[in-house]
């Protein structure tokens, strides 16, 4: 008989790396012993990457609601699908969700695993995190980090908890579509549009490289509540080769015609944009967050920036596109960065799931 899992997602239409991660760990597990459900609070347009078709979802709200004012509701919703359903283990996609897992699962036995996607020491803006963290090294099961590093953090903050497992990311593509590049002066950054990910600091570190490199086009992929104020400051530093593409679930496409990835966020968990553009054979350029871009660019495939440092950002990213000129020493970087993204495969992290999952 198959164990049942259940993921619990926020807002399963977004389109960001944690929908995207938990929506492959999901579909990958629920292939092998596993009968995998997914409950998300919000679902405003659908699952916005696709889930397999033998996962039973679940939706609390269409639209999105207070979760002060539906915290109760919330939680009887949840617990009433985790009994009907005997579902043995819970899977927090996000550890501020903690706050809905940790009521809805009392007295029931059912194992609580919160899974942390970002660096420990942000709250993106959400006060109550840090309290919600304390709680949940308290009362669930299993806390899962992306980074050795954020282990520390966490075992540092609550030394006397001794659940946490590190488990990265997974390579959602195996490399195999890389072709050549040597034509496409693109420079790409996938993201969000929202403060977190930084790219008013790439835009002014663009800004610089565009005086000595107007033959390369900065192409931001994303969307979300920043875009205009990142087009009008775009416009006030005078930039005018950058594209401004809508978030799509063919992201293939743009990892393929490009030749140079940059990160510029202000903090990581373990960014997927960069183990992806890896895979495809990118170079990459990020600042050097505590945790993430430091445990997935080595030397020999990219660059490090200083934190928020947006002249050391842009003297890396004229580094790489010197790279670039000379075909040799670029194909070297390229594959360099493919052969690091096989750290990253599927099959290994859901390994490391496996053996989580069944302790």
């Amino acid at each position: 008989m198959k164990k049942s899992i259940c993921f619990l997602v926020g807002n399963i239409s977004n389109s960001g790396g944690t929908e995207r991660v938990s929506t492959l760990i999901a579909n990958n597990l629920n292939k092998d012993y596993y009968q995998v459900y997914m409950i998300s609070v919000f679902n405003v347009t659908g699952p916005f990457f696709c889930l397999n078709d033998d996962i039973k979802f679940y939706s609390l709200y269409q639209d999105k609601v207070s979760i002060y004012k539906n915290f109760f509701g919330i939680c009887l919703k949840i617990r009433k699908i985790i009994k009907e359903n005997n579902i043995e283990v819970v899977i927090n996609v996000d550890s501020i969700l903690a706050m809905f897992s940790i009521p809805s699962l009392f007295g029931v036995k059912t194992k609580n695993i919160i899974w942390e996607h970002f660096n420990f020491n942000v709250d993106l803006g959400v006060k109550t995190r840090k309290f919600i963290r304390f709680a949940s090294a308290l009362l669930s099961d299993q806390i899962v980090v992306l980074t050795e590093k954020d282990k520390i953090f966490w075992k540092k903050a609550y030394p006397w908890c001794d659940k946490i497992t590190q488990i990265a990311n997974p390579n959602p593509f195996d490399g195999s579509k890389v072709e050549s590049k040597t034509n496409d002066k693109i420079l790409l950054s996938i993201g969000h549009l929202l403060e977190v990910k930084g790219f008013d600091y790439l835009l002014q570190a663009w800004a610089i490289v565009n005086i000595q490199r107007q033959d390369w086009t900065l192409r931001i992929v994303g969307s979300g509540p920043q875009k205009q104020e990142l087009e009008v400051l775009a416009k006030r530093l005078k930039i005018t080769n950058i594209e401004w593409i809508e978030s799509t679930k063919n992201i293939s496409q743009y990892y393929l015609s490009s030749s140079v990835y940059v990160l510029s966020s202000r903090s990581e968990g373990l960014p997927m944009v960069l183990i992806e553009a890896s895979s495809f054979g990118l170079p990459m350029v990020s600042f050097d967050c505590d945790t993430g871009p430091s445990d997935i660019i080595t030397p020999s495939c990219g660059w490090l920036a200083d934190p928020l440092d947006t002249d050391d950002l842009a003297s890396k990213l004229l580094q790489s596109f010197n790279l670039f000129d000379n075909d040799e020493e670029y194909n070297a970087y390229s594959q360099a960065s493919i052969n690091n993204a096989k750290r990253f495969a599927l099959e290994n992290i859901l390994r490391k799931w496996n053996i989580l999952l069944n302790k």
